[in-house]
């Protein structure tokens, strides 16, 4: 599992060998032998979520202004606690990977807290909840087939207040 906290001046991202490696099959050589795509072993597969300050309340607009409090699964060096109009409203990104990524990526997701403005955090997990995510039978198409299921659920956006109560009781997203 990664987390990454965007800043202004750098992007990290962490590659497996075969994501780093993006030639023609043809063109990749191993011991004298290229690879062809049906001899790639499938051990499973990765997700990345990307968390941002909008959501399905805002209709995915993003918001501006303070966010208050902000806790990831893993802490980073660099974040800024102030979303400005002028940059990208993309607060983190968590990546998974392995067979069991999905229910990892739920776990993970609920690990995240950030209070002050709408967040994604919600609808990820309905996201990632959802029965062909769970099989990674995803494609780009993926939310425009399944929008009935996955926006069924009316989402509240949280306020400080409610946050904070939130907080209180053990559970904030």
């Amino acid at each position: 599992m990664m987390t990454q906290i965007e800043t202004t001046l750098q992007e990290e991202q962490m590659m497996s060998p075969s994501e780093a490696i993006k030639l023609p099959s043809e063109d990749i050589a191993i011991i004298g032998k290229s690879i062809k795509p049906d001899q790639i072993c499938k051990t499973g597969y990765s997700f990345e979520a990307r968390t941002y300050t909008e959501g399905p309340a805002g209709k995915f607009l993003p918001e501006t202004g303070l966010l208050k409090c902000i806790f990831t699964p893993v802490p980073a060096k660099n974040h800024h606690n102030e979303v400005f109009i002028h940059y990208d409203p993309m607060i983190a990104k968590l990546d998974v990977w392995r067979v069991n990524c999905p229910k990892l990526l739920i776990i993970q997701l609920h690990n995240y807290q950030f209070v002050g403005l709408q967040m994604n955090i919600n609808f990820l997990i309905d996201l990632a909840r959802h029965g062909p995510f769970q099989v990674a039978d995803v494609h780009t198409g993926f939310i425009d087939l399944h929008m009935e299921t996955l926006f069924s659920v009316k989402t509240v956006p949280v306020t400080a207040d409610s946050a904070i109560q939130g907080a209180n009781a053990g559970s904030v997203n």
